[in-house]
């Protein structure tokens, strides 16, 4: 019996009664014997709420019509019932049972509720007063907790037995991810808690598992973004409207999504008036008819064609209820697929009074000395119910909705997993909880023809470089080479020819090594991942590293080192000028090279050039249901390459821009013994404008691969080609012409104060060679006798500063050589001399 404190709020719901209304008939039962003593059932349906259960009602009856017209079941008793509807709620469900409970009839066993919601609450309490509760289609866990519901039964499998054919079905599919969306219920929190359980031990992913307690948004988007695609729902059905409306907003309800949802939701669940949801019924069809909505059931219906223990098929009393169905009483109920449990129920409870009755004859109570009666059972009689209770664990019959047995109060039962095809449900397969057996018996109809998968297929494309690409380019890089391996060696056999000799061939040689390079620089760019592997391709990006920049400070540096000689000697407007060899020449490229050396090792040793992987934009695949391309390109890079790239950037720029000053103070500068001079301001020119292009450019299509190795490439090989060609071709016009050297008449004059006074010049570059020749002569002669004056006085300090003297630009000189050009306003002369003379350094 209840203690003080649990009598309470019983007491408390009791007084609250009379004013409350509620729907229900007392007594019920078709037959109607007089010669039967009745038994009472209390029973509990749901007229409204979350499930509207009132067709399982007009089922119940039936049984008990059946019951009572046998002569082999309580054939001294008739059972009638006295109903109530609870509304599926927990509180209204509680006063029925304390209506119940204080209202005559006695009633002997508990049918009912329907509803976890409401089950609880009267399973929990009921057993107080002895009364055992059996339900017929209440699926919550909790209620097998035998602790806190120890006199419940039902007629129908846990909804716990429900995650077990999802399994097998992932498993049939081979679907590994799972994603579960569930309504904030301990029904479907506790339901969602094992299924989560079997996952993780089916070694199998669960993607998200989302709780919506009112506005579903959040949760549906949280699936979207998770890549859920099969997806189960736990939760009563007018919930599940807002959550199918919003994933229609949200474009997940089409093919390549599969959801899971309960049998136990009406028929026509999805088009049912709801003003809480903001999807029309047309929206809601087309939601529902365009994805795969597979629905997971209880097996609600036995297939087997023999009798069931009311001597009567299955499909002979589906055909019974549906007459029973158009009767005027049952104009309220609706029909609903769980009628088959009450019948089962209901015959349960009559095979355990049954076996009751019969029992009782033999039974010898300890505090009464004769034998007792099912009529004599009260709310206060422990031996009599602990009877019913064990009996009633013992069922085993063939009832409408298959084999009815009990295990700890829950059925043992086959679920079904069946199809909305076209708004209907077409069963596809069933699955065995006893022998874990999944069997398809008919096709799913899957959407645009496909086998969904479980996630989004990404099918990842390389934006590599194409190897027609690659040949096209490297076979130009090639003649690049090759055109500088023609100009290497043309430079190296006529380096003593006067016309190469003036133009500093050893600094030509480093120019030409330098594009070498750089045509280099432009075939290791097009190794990537589609020839070489990405351990390789890191090396590779290392390698054109030092390839491209080595290549340019060698070329551009030797031109810039040229360039300078030129503004020292032709635009630098001072007094005295200093002496600039190659030698000089070939130390500035050389502390450019080291530059580059100790930036690049070091950049190397402290932080190594490594490949990443960069997705691009996906786009959605047309070939492949759930599926989506992900292009994707390889990049070479560092932790701090902004650093180390901004380190070069900065001094090969201040090496272009002084460069770019040089070459633009120069332009007009035209000096005979540097025959080239003039060339090479053009191509300092045409470095410094491609490679402000090209950094500038390139920034803005790095992630277009192809197209960035065709621009980059493009300009490189146009600028090493042009810088090449400029210098070296002309060069090879004038030794194919004039072998032995340029002429005298086809040598320009130096534009510009070159040190030397212009009244010392011929007035005119029309007078004849040998009166050029004459003045030349007693040119030379004059200042052979102001150095022999003045050889005292400059202790070997050097005189005559600022004069060419043979082909170096001297800043003393002691002697005349032999042959000395002497440069004058419009020409060049040789003068002989018979003084001797050292060897004299090329300009």
């Amino acid at each position: 019996m209840l203690s003080t404190v649990e009598v309470i709020p019983v007491i408390f719901a009791a007084i609250q009664l009379n004013s409350l209304h509620i729907l229900g008939q007392v007594p019920t039962s078709a037959s109607d014997t007089d010669n039967r003593i009745p038994l009472y059932l209390g029973g509990f349906f749901s007229f409204s709420g979350p499930w509207d259960g009132s067709g399982v009602l007009p089922a119940v009856e039936m049984a008990l019509d059946h019951i009572n017209q046998r002569t082999d079941v309580l054939a001294e008793y008739e059972l009638k019932m006295v109903w109530n509807d609870t509304q599926c709620s927990s509180g209204l469900g509680t006063r029925v049972f304390i209506d119940q409970l204080y209202s005559k009839p006695q009633k002997i066993i508990l049918i009912g509720p329907g509803c976890s919601i409401d089950a609880q609450p009267v399973a929990e309490i009921s057993h107080y007063w002895n009364l055992i509760t059996v339900s017929y289609t209440a699926t919550s866990p909790a209620l097998s907790n035998r602790d806190k519901y120890p006199y419940f039964y039902r007629a129908i499998t846990p909804a716990l037995a429900l995650n077990l054919p999802i399994i097998r079905l992932m498993k049939e599919f081979d679907w590994n991810r799972v994603a579960t969306i569930h309504q904030n219920h301990e029904l479907f929190s506790l339901s969602i808690e094992n299924f989560i359980s079997l996952v993780k031990a089916s070694n199998l992913t669960m993607v998200s598992s989302e709780t919506i307690a009112k506005d579903p948004h959040v949760s549906v988007e949280n699936l979207k973004r998770h890549d859920a695609k099969i997806i189960f729902v736990s939760m009563y059905q007018d919930m599940g409207r807002k959550i199918f409306c919003e994933a229609y907003k949200q474009d997940m309800m089409r093919a390549g999504y599969v959801w899971i949802i309960y049998g136990w939701w009406s028929g026509d669940w999805w088009i049912q008036e709801d003003n809480t949801i903001e999807c029309t019924p047309d929206e809601m069809n087309e939601a529902v008819s365009s994805t795969t909505m597979l629905i997971i059931d209880w097996k609600q219906l036995s297939t087997k064609e023999e009798q069931t223990i009311s001597g009567l098929t299955p499909q002979e009393l589906v055909s019974e209820l549906d007459d029973r169905m158009e009767w005027p009483e049952y104009n309220r109920c609706t029909r609903t697929a769980k009628a088959p449990f009450g019948y089962d129920a209901a015959w349960a409870i009559a095979l355990m009074l049954n076996k009751t009755s019969e029992a009782l004859k033999k039974k010898v109570f300890s505090n009464e000395p004769q034998s007792r009666r099912l009529e004599d059972f009260t709310y206060e009689d422990d031996e009599m119910v602990q009877m019913f209770f064990d009996l009633l664990k013992d069922s085993n019959f063939d009832g409408m909705t298959g084999h009815v047995a009990f295990k700890d109060g829950d059925r043992l039962g086959d679920t079904t997993i069946a199809q909305l095809q076209g708004n209907v449900k077409h069963p596809i397969a069933s699955y065995s909880i006893e022998l874990d057996i999944l069997e398809l018996e008919n096709d799913i109809i899957w959407k645009d023809d496909y086998l969904p998968i479980d996630h989004t297929a990404i099918v990842r494309l390389y934006q590599g470089i194409s190897q027609y690409l690659f040949i096209i380019i490297s076979v130009s890089a090639g003649v690049g080479i090759f055109i500088a391996c023609i100009f290497l060696a043309f430079n190296l056999k006529y380096r003593t020819q006067k016309t190469v000799k003036m133009s500093s061939p050893y600094l030509n040689n480093i120019i030409i090594i330098g594009s070498i390079l750089i045509y280099a620089s432009v075939i290791i760019s097009g190794l990537d991942s589609n020839v070489i592997s990405i351990n390789t391709f890191a090396a590779t990006c290392q390698i054109r590293a030092w390839l491209l920049s080595t290549g340019f400070v060698l070329g551009f540096g030797s031109m810039f080192s040229k360039t300078w000689r030129v503004y020292r000697v032709a635009a630098l407007k001072t007094p005295k000028r200093r002496i600039l060899t190659d030698k000089h020449l070939f130390i500035m490229v050389f502390v450019f090279f080291c530059i580059d050396v100790i930036v690049l090792t070091l950049w190397q040793i402290i932080d190594p050039i490594y490949v990443v992987t960069i997705d691009l934009y996906e786009r959605m695949d047309p070939h492949v249901t759930n599926g989506r391309i992900v292009p994707y390109i390889e990049q070479c890079t560092s932790d701090y390459l902004v650093y180390w790239m901004a380190a070069l950037y900065a001094y090969k720029g201040l090496l272009l821009l002084f460069g770019t000053f040089l070459a633009w103070e120069t332009k007009k500068v035209t000096i005979p013994a540097l025959n080239d001079s003039k060339l090479i301001g053009i191509c300092v020119y045409n470095t410094v404008v491609l490679c402000i292009v090209g950094v500038s450019v390139s920034f803005l299509i790095t992630n277009d691969t192809s197209a960035l190795y065709i621009f980059t490439s493009s300009i490189i090989i146009f600028c090493a080609t042009v810088t090449l060609v400029v210098l070296f071709v002309p060069k090879i016009i004038s030794v194919y012409k004039y072998p032995e050297g340029v002429p005298i008449s086809t040598m320009k004059s130096v534009s510009g104060d070159v040190g030397m006074s212009k009244d010392t010049m011929s007035s005119t570059d029309k007078c004849s060679d040998d009166d050029m020749q004459r003045k030349l002569r007693d040119r030379v002669q004059e200042l052979e006798k102001k150095l022999k004056e003045r050889g005292n006085d400059t202790s070997g300090k050097g005189v005559g500063c600022g004069l060419w003297c043979g082909n170096t630009v001297s800043g003393c000189c002691s002697q005349m050589p032999e042959e000395a050009e002497v440069v004058g306003n419009g020409t060049t002369q040789h003068v002989k001399n018979q003084t001797p003379t050292s060897d004299i350094n090329t300009v």
